[in-house]
């Protein structure tokens, strides 16, 4: 009997080369990967290597676990994300997936695997995210057509002028696991870059404002007719106008690459589920994602900022702070006046992320829009499709 003995570096898969996800912090041994976000590892490919020379490091050092997401280091590493290299082949399932390759089941639109690297409730080992906010199936790049089913690819116009409600509802007709982004997807996306201190551009000025710097938050270039949504009029004292899906620079995107997950920042605010304020009360999911639940009275604190009055987190728990609402104590604070904040204290309010592209400084990843009622509809408000692993 002949006994066939294969590489399993040979052709089994698309290989990734990456830096670590967090930064070494000498007290931190379980690392996802992550930056590329094309799927999870086939179990045994995972290796490391230093960046300086290339040379690997010795595999009894770390140990994949099975989820494909995550590896530990038997000793906590120190230094900086790019001092090592995280080397894998992805599972070709999940790499056709995120490429929206011929072989997919949704061929031609593309997705991101995000790691749950704080553990936030519901979220399981990683999930996967549009990296386009949603466009009907039969868009073109000057119609929203009339499909009923959301996509996620570049080069349309949003998903817009249609009731909060309705945009989340349709995410769960996509199929097995869709649904539309959670606010604590969201906010583990912007946590991560706060943590890596990437700055995240977008188009928030209309990209049409006539300055030299094209990643300075969407100005400095003229928008060309490939690149203008022309589904909703432009806002005429300021010149702004949408983008289509994924056109803006790699600064537009949240890693600052190529394939990351785009325009976080601007261009349409995005319906977001799991998380509203029912007269100024915030409302986040329980533990199955099924119901909303009040945050305690005790844990809830308001300030009057001039024109509105904050409500805050006043304390540090992971599960409050992957929600992403303002926190006032120790952890990984937001900083409220770093991107716009809005809510209203009366009735149920549900929740925008992003900013659009008339709200200028006012857009961001951490902008937080808690003030309109379930049936706002408006051409500036869509909405991001997500999809968990399991």
């Amino acid at each position: 009997m002949n006994i066939i003995i294969t590489n399993q570096y040979s052709s089994i898969g698309t290989k990734v080369s990456e830096p670590l996800f967090l930064k070494p912090d000498g007290t931190r041994t379980r690392f996802p990967i992550g930056w590329e976000g094309k799927g999870r590892y086939i179990p045994g490919t995972l290796k490391l290597y230093r960046a300086s020379d290339n040379s690997p490091i010795d595999p009894d050092t770390y140990g994949e676990e099975p989820n494909g997401v995550f590896f530990n280091f038997t000793s906590a590493p120190t230094g900086n994300y790019n001092d090592i290299l995280v080397k894998y082949f992805v599972r070709p399932e999940d790499y056709a997936f995120s490429q929206g390759t011929a072989d997919s089941a949704y061929p031609d639109e593309e997705y991101f695997l995000f790691p749950n690297w704080r553990n936030a409730k519901t979220c399981g080992d990683a999930f996967w995210v549009g990296k386009y906010a949603a466009s009907r199936a039969d868009a073109t790049t000057t119609s929203q057509g009339s499909s009923n089913t959301p996509v996620s690819k570049k080069g349309k116009p949003s998903w817009v002028v249609t009731r909060w409600d309705a945009q989340v509802a349709s995410c769960l007709t996509k199929g097995h696991g869709f649904h539309c982004i959670r606010n604590r997807e969201w906010v583990s996306i912007a946590l991560w870059t706060e943590h890596m201190g990437i700055e995240v551009y977008g188009n928030v000025n209309g990209y049409n404002s006539n300055g030299s710097n094209i990643d300075m938050r969407g100005i400095g270039t003229d928008l060309t007719t490939a690149m203008r949504d022309t589904t909703a009029p432009r806002e005429t004292t300021r010149l702004s106008y949408k983008m289509l899906t994924g056109m803006g620079p790699d600064s537009f995107r949240h890693n600052g690459k190529s394939g990351g997950i785009s325009d976080l920042a601007g261009n349409v605010w995005e319906a977001v589920d799991g998380l509203r304020l029912v007269n100024g009360v915030p409302y986040i999911y329980d533990d199955s994602c099924t119901s909303l639940v009040a945050l305690a009275a005790s844990a809830i604190s308001s300030s009057t900022t001039n024109p509105m009055t904050i409500n805050y987190i006043n304390n540090s728990s992971d599960d409050l702070i992957n929600e992403g609402l303002p926190v006032n104590s120790a952890g990984m604070a937001i900083n409220v006046s770093k991107d716009g904040f809005w809510q209203t204290r009366t009735d149920t309010r549900i929740c925008y992320r992003g900013g659009d592209c008339n709200n200028g400084s006012g857009a961001g990843v951490w902008a937080l829009g808690l003030d309109s009622d379930v049936s706002t509809s408006a051409w500036s408000t869509g909405f991001r499709l997500a999809r968990s692993i399991n």
